[in-house]
């Protein structure tokens, strides 16, 4: 009677299992991401470039204090199945970094999404964007200076401000990010 019980047990996990892959190789949201962008099965088009999406950065978010790191994980906008996430802020010391992370709802049939890089015909990946991406300015209008930038992995994208400018972000920030193509897709 155990015996046969156990064996029940582990049939059902290898059959729980089995489905927990089977839907996360055709229907998760990183599945379904991949076979578009590889084209397996989709036909991707580029619909606009650059999309501008802007963002507001709250003064609560923003580390004052040396070597302080902030996990924020706040969604600030979504658009086009495409949901814009801070990640984190880090003051290290020279500059305040502000990561920002990328997650999708997209339909298995068809839609679109926004993403900063190229999905070129034959397969390959190209990297899009500058500096000249990012256009920060606060509630007075004033501009403030983007440091170091940064692009990856996937979607994600990220800036640095320098410490000359920290007087600017006493009351949060706008951020407008010109880095985005505006794709569609369609389960051929």
């Amino acid at each position: 009677m155990f015996k046969r019980m156990f064996f029940s047990l582990i049939l059902v996990g290898c059959l729980v299992l089995i489905a927990y892959l089977f839907f996360n190789y055709n229907y998760s949201n990183e599945a379904i991401l991949g076979k578009v962008t590889d084209r397996n099965g989709y036909t991707l088009n580029q619909v606009k470039t650059p999309v501008t999406v802007e963002l507001f950065i709250q003064p609560g978010w923003i580390p004052l204090n040396s070597n302080e790191k902030k996990e924020i994980n706040i969604k600030l906008k979504e658009d086009n199945n495409t949901m814009i996430i801070l990640k984190s802020v880090w003051n290290r010391g020279t500059d305040i970094y502000f990561s920002f992370t990328t997650t999708y709802n997209l339909n298995r049939n068809n839609g679109n999404f926004l993403y900063n890089g190229i999905f070129n015909k034959d397969g390959t990946f190209t990297s899009f964007g500058s500096s000249n991406d990012f256009y920060l300015y606060n509630n007075k209008n004033e501009k403030i200076e983007v440091g170091q930038t940064g692009r990856g992995p996937k979607s994600d994208f990220s800036f640095g401000i320098t410490s000359d400018n920290y007087s600017l972000l006493e009351d949060g920030f706008y951020v407008k990010y010109y880095g985005f193509i505006l794709y569609d897709y369609s389960k051929n």
